[in-house]
């Protein structure tokens, strides 16, 4: 079974790819990034799409997501950051 907490597609580096938020980690395509290493969830809106950044142990980490499911992934993120903090 899956935990994610939140899905949708992010747009990273040429290519679509998925994006799964859990409790402990985000999974964006192939990479995991540990959300206990996490700071800074920010949205900078581009019209239909958003640009995610996320820093991850001094890695500042950027992809685009549509609109309204980059708004909730962040605030999702800046809740489980803040409970890690």
């Amino acid at each position: 079974m899956n935990d994610a907490l939140f899905r949708c597609r992010a747009y990273v580096a040429g290519e679509f790819v998925d994006a799964e938020l859990h409790a402990d980690r985000l999974v964006l395509g192939g990479r995991t990034l540990p959300v206990a290493e996490m700071s800074g969830p920010t949205t900078q809106e581009l019209g239909l799409l958003t640009t995610v950044t996320v820093t991850v142990a001094e890695d500042r980490i950027e992809f685009d997501a549509w609109q309204d499911e980059a708004e909730r992934l962040c605030e999702a993120l800046a809740s489980l950051t803040s409970v890690n903090a």
